[in-house]
């Protein structure tokens, strides 16, 4: 049996790691990329059951501006889990991570399936090593965000219409039913719809009457996206439009700060993990240039030169093209020259990259996405069901951007005290202390006991080069 029948053989045993890892990183990154991850989905849910008051929103609410479809699901998932007397938001959150990891494992596997055959058997198996094993597909695979469901349905709807032999009716209107999804998952998506879609009239060639078919099925899915934001806001409205008006118009998305153009290109060389993240740029310009009349490059180039003009850039805006990147390295690596492929420089840059990617599944799968969600965590749990208070001093660990609402227990007060005279002597509930800051600001010598520490005490014996004068952490303590 040679290497690549070997290999084939144990693709179940891979496939089922895979997932595996995937499992791992749903219940270990807890939290959000990105506080829109949370202040404009969890938040925006928890308003509409009554739990967060509308004034501690975020202005893109009270500009009604925001897509509610994610929103609308999570709310659907609080009611179903209540019905079954399950209130927890930590677990709720669990579950929404859950989800989004089966929906990109299961994307994963039909990417992989829908192009094997494309490539030779040791291509192949570089392909399938790629599509499951890259170190922030199990990141972004996981999050519940808006970045990553737009680019998981807009990736359903790409691979119902490739390869395009056959193509169906039923393809079609999936195909449109997802692209209206993406849509209202993140309206920037629009742009790679666009590209898509011009692909699909000028190279496929697609027919009229499939053209029909793929734009009434869009127009569906695209109505249901406008109800549900009627049914959040209360309000008729176009949230699509209030977007375009409040970033474009009024430019308000400047003021979040503007990046030089070249900033999504040096910012994922830096945080990709060299020299992952240099194989896989040089394997996107290669793709590029190589094969101008692909599909894949037709849905990139204009979503990413629009990003580029926009002045407000962060990463995140390019993970949708994340479940691209194992098509456009293989496809890259097939047409490098054999003499090259075999040079000691570029062997070891692969094995320096598989290395660097390995190290990073380990700590992107067992670290949480937000370190203070653990906090949070363990705040909900020691009160239950009890009345408590929190005090502070200075710094409120639910006060984020605003107020973290969601992951607040409905019994929970907080207050702020100047001094620990401040807190009240009697024994009338749960009195709890936190506090925050660098080296012995977190400490307390009052007659209380430590319930969390950001870094366990045994860690902290070890001050190398004093890092925790350096460190911001928290602490939390029970009055007695």
């Amino acid at each position: 049996m040679n290497w690549e029948q070997r290999f084939n053989s144990k693709q179940s045993l891979y496939l089922f790691l895979s997932a595996l890892l995937f499992l791992i990183c749903a219940i270990f990154s807890k939290g959000y990329h990105h506080f829109d991850e949370h202040f404009q989905l969890l938040e925006f849910a928890n308003w509409k059951m009554g739990k967060t008051d509308i004034s501690e929103l975020p202005w893109e609410f009270h500009e009604q501006m925001r897509p509610s479809l994610q929103v609308g699901f999570v709310y659907l998932i609080h009611q179903s889990f209540h019905f079954l007397g399950v209130n927890s938001p930590f677990f709720i959150a669990f579950v929404l991570r859950l989800i989004s990891a089966i929906l990109s494992f299961s994307l994963l596997i039909l990417i992989w399936k829908k192009f094997e055959k494309q490539f030779s058997n040791q291509n192949a198996n570089f392909y399938f090593l790629n599509t499951f094993f890259l170190w922030f597909t199990f990141y972004i695979g996981v999050r519940f965000s808006s970045e990553n469901w737009s680019a998981i349905f807009f990736m359903f709807a790409f691979l119902q219409l490739l390869p395009n032999e056959n193509l169906k009716a039923r393809n079609l209107v999936l195909s449109g039913l997802y692209l209206g999804l993406a849509f209202h998952f993140r309206y920037q998506i629009a742009f790679a719809i666009i590209g898509f879609g011009l692909w699909l009239i000028f190279i496929h060639k697609l027919k009229i009457k499939e053209l029909v078919i793929l734009s009434f099925s869009f127009l569906i899915s695209f109505s249901i996206g406008v109800l549900i934001d009627f049914w959040f806001y209360e309000d008729f409205v176009f949230a699509p439009w209030n977007y375009i008006e409040q970033n474009i118009f009024e430019d308000k998305v400047s003021g979040f700060g503007i990046e030089p153009w070249y900033y999504y290109f040096s910012r994922f060389l830096e945080q990709g993990v060299p020299p992952l993240s240099v194989l896989v740029f040089l394997a996107f310009i290669l793709f590029l240039f190589k094969n101008p009349k692909s599909p894949i490059s037709w849905s990139i180039i204009p979503f990413l030169l629009v990003h580029i003009a926009i002045g407000h850039k962060e990463l995140r805006f390019i993970f949708p093209l994340v479940y691209f990147v194992p098509l456009i390295l293989i496809s890259a690596y097939q047409s490098f020259r054999s003499d090259w492929k075999e040079h000691f420089l570029f062997k070891w840059m692969v094995k320096l990259a598989w290395a660097a990617n390995l190290i990073f599944i380990v700590i992107v799968i067992f670290r949480p996405a937000d370190p203070q969600i653990p906090l949070y965590e363990r705040i909900y749990h020691e009160i239950g069901e009890s009345e408590a208070t929190l005090y502070h001093i200075g710094k409120n660990p639910y006060h984020r951007v605003t107020n973290v609402k969601y992951y607040q227990a409905p019994n929970l007060t907080i207050k702020e005290v100047e001094s620990f005279d401040q807190i009240p002597k009697q024994k009338t509930n749960i009195k709890l202390l936190v506090l925050g800051g660098k080296g012995n600001d977190t400490n307390y010598d009052g007659d209380a006991v430590e319930i969390y520490s950001t870094f366990p005490n045994w860690l902290r014996k070890f001050n190398f080069n004093g890092w925790q004068n350096r460190t911001n952490s928290w602490k939390v303590y029970r009055l007695e």
